[in-house]
């Protein structure tokens, strides 16, 4: 919860007399202690543990959209609103701007993993539901006769999803098709279909990462 601390200066006076300025000392000396408190271990809350001063929690004042002056020299942490939500962001003194954190929760750079079975038919039917503005790839496997084995891409926009199917070699000659991916209004979810294989339950595992 955001607190304001009161705080008077110049004090005290050297034209003042003590009892004069007792008060605003007093109010001073007790905001000192509740601002180092915010978000810290302030004075003699910990005592004996050697903690006095580390943090509990950061709190940022929020950048909205803009980013802060480059600090040669400096790297600087701050959080700017992305998507109606504050996100992490790091600056390098040179001014390479990093985000930490994304609206999913998944930390940059590590995908989102799901495994499922599919039941292809000759008509394209939802395999799985894919999040928006996403990119990744599928791998069917299927460890029956035939055996075989695909991977194939995928990306999402805000509504809809697009797969691009892999044709693989079956026993070194045979260039097919085992499930063929739509690659048009398809809403939020990859679909497929039987092509050169026929019906079958296909296992598939799903990576993707946000963009």
């Amino acid at each position: 919860m955001a607190t304001n601390y009161d705080y008077t200066t110049d004090i005290p006076l050297s034209t003042n007399k003590p009892s004069v300025d007792q008060p605003n000392m007093q109010t001073n000396t007790n905001s000192i202690n509740s601002i180092i408190g915010t978000d810290h271990i302030t004075f003699e809350q910990a005592t004996g543990s050697g903690v006095d001063g580390y943090h509990t929690v950061i709190h940022f004042l929020d950048q909205g959209s803009t980013d802060p002056a480059t600090t040669t020299g400096f790297g600087q942490i701050f959080t700017k609103t992305i998507s109606g939500d504050q996100q992490l962001f790091y600056q390098s003194g040179n001014g390479v701007i990093t985000q930490l954190t994304n609206s999913t929760g998944v930390p940059f750079n590590a995908p989102t993993i799901l495994m499922g079975t599919f039941a292809s038919t000759g008509s394209f039917t939802n395999i799985s539901a894919i999040p928006a503005n996403v990119y990744g790839y599928i791998i069917f496997y299927h460890l029956g006769s035939p055996s075989a084995t695909q991977i194939s891409s995928f990306v999402s926009t805000n509504t809809d999803t697009f797969g691009s199917s892999s044709r693989i070699v079956d026993n070194g000659s045979a260039n097919d098709d085992p499930v063929e991916l739509n690659n048009h209004n398809t809403a939020l979810f990859l679909q497929g279909r039987t092509d050169d294989f026929g019906n079958h339950n296909w296992p598939w595992i799903i990576q993707y990462w946000s963009f």
